[in-house]
């Protein structure tokens, strides 16, 4: 179920996505975002005095707020219903 669910999902989102965008999506993953970072930060400090890098880590971030507002506050038109459906959520 857990898969139908995150096709289903990656359907109703895919054009809300950033082309930027890794993990969650087929062959984008945090190794693939390392890598297209390190190659820009590479060519920038080749091109610019200095780069200035912030990371922040959003690990536990969505375990804090609960996860049926995320929902709503994010949901297309009928997918609050179809994932209500599926894990029962409220």
């Amino acid at each position: 179920m857990e898969k139908i669910a995150c096709r289903q999902i990656k359907i109703e989102f895919s054009s809300s996505f950033s082309p930027h965008q890794h993990g969650f999506l087929n062959r984008r993953s945090c190794p693939s975002s390392l890598v297209r970072s390190s190659a820009l930060y590479k060519k920038l400090l080749h091109t610019t005095k200095s780069l200035d890098v912030i990371y922040f880590d959003f690990k536990k971030a969505f375990d804090q707020v609960p996860h049926a507002l995320l929902i709503r506050k994010r949901a297309v038109p009928g997918t609050f219903l179809l994932l209500q459906s599926l894990f029962g959520i409220l």
